[in-house]
């Protein structure tokens, strides 16, 4: 079956992705996958944060709490592991790691796949950091994302009428409140919002 972002993948949406990863694979998901957004604000409207093409499965989500649950480096709060390992700027709009966000696949949809590049602030005067690549001048480095914290890029989620069609958002968890992470069971809290 094509997928329904076909005619958005291509060099364009490679570039993109580039900017943010070190794009080591393109790939296919197939409908009921469930994949994840760290997200600021529940004010929010889901349209807007699904109409993104930055994503997350489920082990990297799991490496991100269990860092937080560890206490990695010393943050023992899962938004903050999350803003970090996730490479997430806090100069970006809506950016940041208070909830978590899961959506189903709905349609068959294709998407780039890769570790983050590390996060900086340009010194050309543009204060918004973006991901470095080797001929990146930077004025200071903002955020080194944990390498096997694997993002997902998904072309054309942009196009909102497209990610309407593409993802049905399932729940948005509070990461600070949620019992079950509270207790350290994040495999049942897993289970919990891809059983949704």
């Amino acid at each position: 079956m094509t997928a329904l972002n076909s005619c958005y993948v291509n060099e364009t949406a490679r570039q993109a992705a580039e900017g943010g990863m070190r794009v080591e694979g393109v790939n296919d998901f197939s409908p009921g996958t469930v994949l994840f957004r760290f997200v600021q604000r529940a004010d929010v409207a889901d349209e807007v944060y699904i109409s993104s093409p930055w994503w997350f499965q489920a082990s990297s989500v799991r490496r991100i709490l269990q860092a937080a649950r560890e206490g990695h480096r010393g943050e023992s709060q899962a938004s903050g592991q999350a803003s970090r390992m996730a490479a997430l700027s806090s100069t970006w709009a809506r950016s940041g790691a208070h909830y978590l966000l899961a959506a189903r696949v709905i349609a068959p949809m294709t998407f780039l796949w890769g570790a983050p590049r590390a996060v900086g602030m340009r010194s050309s005067g543009d204060e918004r950091a973006s991901g470095l690549d080797s001929g990146s001048v930077v004025a200071e480095i903002e955020i080194v994302p944990d390498p096997r914290c694997v993002q997902l890029f998904l072309p054309g989620m942009q196009d909102a009428s497209l990610a309407r069609k593409a993802v049905s958002v399932i729940s948005r968890t509070k990461m600070k409140h949620s019992e079950a992470l509270a207790e350290g069971e994040i495999e049942v809290f897993l289970r919990s919002i891809t059983a949704s």
